[in-house]
């Protein structure tokens, strides 16, 4: 593995961690729906990081801790409400951004892949590529056994042009699907400036 590509991924470690004038009618009853419409962010705070060019929205019941601030790299966590006093490991999502590389994103994620896969540590679920906030992107859902815990992730890898950037859901895999939804939404709501 390059040294470049370690560097890209640290946070997948760290984490023990969206005619014609005859139509005008229609159109205005089409907006009517839409501010109908509740608002599925409304219990939701936003989290701006206007120096590395970027906000998500997370529920306002999570805690949010800022990990790292460098001039080369930021990372910043949402950890979920513990369910009981006998939640020993929280549901959390990780936004990692770091300066571009100097590669071709899809080519370092293609080795990126390759890597996991071949780790027989980790059990790959799937990839895909897709666009985070208009971004090319590509999504990893694995899981990776640490010790006596199962975690599962859900790993976005986005090229944002000027920064690169993670967004990573973990948990354990026992509650993943618990908060999978919730953590999609904060994904879905990730927004490159």
């Amino acid at each position: 593995m390059t040294k470049k590509l370690k560097y890209f991924i640290p946070v997948m470690l760290i984490a023990l961690i969206l005619t014609g004038a005859s139509c005008e009618e229609d159109k205005d009853k089409k907006s009517d729906k839409k501010k109908e419409k509740p608002d599925v962010y409304a219990s939701y705070d936003t989290y701006e990081k206007e120096s590395w060019g970027f906000d998500i929205k997370y529920p306002d019941d999570w805690e949010r801790e800022i990990l790292t601030n460098t001039t080369e790299e930021f990372v910043v966590g949402f950890l979920s409400p513990k369910e009981s006093e006998d939640d020993l490991f929280t549901q959390n999502l990780i936004v990692y951004a770091s300066l571009a590389q100097p590669q071709d994103f899809d080519e370092l994620m293609q080795v990126g892949i390759d890597e996991m896969s071949k780790n027989p540590s980790i059990d790959m679920d799937g990839s895909k590529k897709v666009m985070i906030s208009g971004h090319p992107a590509y999504v990893v859902e694995y899981s990776v056994v640490d010790v006596t815990v199962t975690f599962k992730y859900l790993h976005y890898f986005i090229d944002g042009g000027e920064f690169w950037y993670q967004v990573l859901y973990t948990a354990d895999k026992e509650n993943y699907s618990s908060f999978v939804d919730e953590a999609q939404k904060m994904i879905d709501s990730f927004i490159i400036k």
